[in-house]
Order: C-alpha cells, then sequence, then structure tokens
C-alpha cells in the first residue's frame, strides 16, 4: 500500500489573497496543466467566481440565470461581494457581470469531499451592458446517466495560473482529458487510504493533463462531436480535488453530475417553484436514483 503522504488539495482559490485560501491549497501550483488557450467565443458555458475583481473559482452556466460550482469554493467568501462574470474570454476585458442572488450549496463534507456541488441563482450586476464582451454565455445542458462517458476524452477549462508563483492568465485555457470508468478510478485511489472516491465522483486524467488550483467548480465537459457543436455538448463533472496536478497515474476528481440531478430540481423548486427550472436543459434519459443522490452523510 503507497504511503498517503501525497497532498491532497482542492483546486479552489488562485488568485486571492492568501487569507483566503485554505492551507492545503497553498501547496501546489496553479493552472489548467498541459492546456491551451482556447479561441475568442469556445466553451461559452465557462464562467469565472470573483472576489473584488479577482478570479477564484470557475463555475458553468446551466441556464440564463443559474451557474454549477463547487460546494467548496463557497464556503469562505462574503457571496456579497462575489462577482460572476460569464461569457468571457479574456478577464482583462470589461465582460458581462453578475451579482449572486442565491448560494444553494449541498452540504459538503470536509472530512469525506462528498457532495462538492452548489447553485448560484444570478442577477445583472447593471442595466448598462451596451460596452460589455460577449453576450453572456450560452448554458450548457446536463448530463443525466452515469459513466457513460468512460474512455471518452472530454475537456476540462479555467483561468488558474500558468506556472507555481506566476500571475493569473487572463485568457481562458482548456485540456483534453480521458474519463475514467468508476472500477478504473476506485482501483487506483485504493492505494491511498486516507483519500476515498464515492459513486458519487467521475475522474479523468491522470496523464499529462489536469485541472489544478485555481479551476475548482469548473466545468468537465463531454461532446459527441466537438465543443463548437454545443448540442452534442453536456456538463458531466464539477471540478473538486486531486492530489497534486497531472500526477502521473493519478486521475483529477469531479462531482458526477448525473447523481446530482435530483438534488438540483428539488433545491431549485424548494427556492423558486417550478418557475425556477425554466431554461435548464438535460441530456440522455434521467436515471434519477434517490440512494445515490442521497445529501446526507
Amino acid at each position: 500500500m503507497r504511503a498517503w503522504i501525497a497532498v491532497v488539495c482542492i483546486w479552489a482559490g488562485a488568485g486571492v489573497e492568501a487569507a483566503h485560501l485554505l492551507p492545503r491549497d497553498l501547496t501546489r501550483p496553479d493552472r489548467i496543466v498541459g492546456g491551451e488557450p482556447v479561441k475568442r467565443g469556445q466553451l461559452p458555458w465557462q464562467v469565472s467566481l470573483q472576489y473584488h475583481g479577482r478570479h477564484f473559482c470557475g463555475g458553468t452556466l446551466i441556464s440564463d440565470t443559474l451557474v454549477a460550482t463547487a460546494a467548496h469554493c463557497t464556503q469562505t467568501f462574503n457571496f456579497d461581494e462575489v462577482k460572476v462574470v460569464t461569457g468571457a474570454w479574456d478577464l482583462s476585458e470589461t465582460n458581462r457581470m453578475y451579482s449572486v442572488k442565491t448560494v444553494m450549496a449541498a452540504p459538503y463534507s470536509t472530512v469525506s469531499l462528498t457532495h462538492d456541488i452548489a447553485l448560484l441563482r444570478l442577477t445583472l450586476e447593471d442595466s448598462d451592458i451596451t460596452s460589455r464582451v460577449g453576450s453572456g454565455g450560452v448554458p450548457i445542458a446536463l448530463e443525466t446517466r452515469k459513466e457513460v462517458e468512460a474512455g471518452q476524452r472530454c475537456t476540462i477549462s479555467g483561468w488558474g495560473r500558468l506556472a507555481m508563483g506566476d500571475s493569473l492568465t487572463n485568457v481562458l485555457m482548456a485540456a483534453d482529458v480521458k474519463v475514467k470508468s468508476d472500477s478504473d478510478c476506485f482501483e487506483i485511489f485504493r492505494g491511498y487510504s486516507f483519500f476515498k472516491v464515492y459513486p458519487s465522483n467521475v475522474c479523468a486524467g491522470g496523464e499529462d493533463k489536469d485541472a489544478c488550483q485555481g479551476d475548482s467548480g469548473g466545468p468537465l465537459v463531454c461532446c459527441n462531436n466537438s465543443t463548437e457543436d454545443l448540442n452534442s455538448c453536456r456538463l458531466v463533472g464539477i471540478t473538486s480535488w486531486g492530489i497534486g496536478c497531472a500526477t502521473r497515474g493519478i486521475p483529477g476528481v469531479y462531482t458526477e453530475v448525473a447523481h446530482y440531478v435530483k438534488w438540483m430540481k428539488d433545491t431549485i423548486t424548494k427556492e423558486y417553484g417550478t418557475d425556477g427550472l425554466r431554461g435548464l436543459s438535460f441530456f440522455g434519459q434521467e436515471e434519477l436514483v434517490t440512494e445515490d443522490q442521497d445529501t446526507t452523510d
């Protein structure tokens, strides 16, 4: 059995003051490892969460007013002071900006790192948007089927740092990673006695490309064709945690969206009624298994 001295790291906090970082966040480089800049207008579902104008987490637009992100991204910030930038490519530009009206987080466990998902309800920051870049983003469908992407190369993205100690990149970066089956993922992490993955996780990577700090909450997106064919794409995972960055043989761990579709629907309906579901779209046949989506530990 491997000694579990490797540091498990949550991929949040790049670019904000050290006082707002979890201690383990300070031990890792901050970047999409092995990624490349995307073209302007690509990955229009990607959003940036910003505290006092500085990026700290990613997220995914799932309707005109809803963003999916990681629950751990919501724990150390006053969201009255957080803005959400949508439809952005270069964060140095004047992009469309929203305030957060409501934070709806699952009961995230800092011990097991489970239930790492949250929803943000947005409200437009100001009415004068004529000078802002972009259309405000394009929502993506939610995957409803479990483990159907195993073996497929999918896309991760974010604005994390490009090198340890370097400044944040302003231009959106992305990388392709291969999704692991649950059985492969469980077997890989079995050697780390403290770090465990659950059926509500999905693993991807383990080669020379990976998410890293500052990319938390961002999307793992799988497309039948390409990311330019938006109708063939769906949100499969939410960037959660990992052991190192692009550690050979160790994939990154994501919250599996399909496990939480029922939780999303129930949470939104409780807060806003069925009208709150307007604009959401679902990819594939829904398989809402209640025991898999239990959010009580």
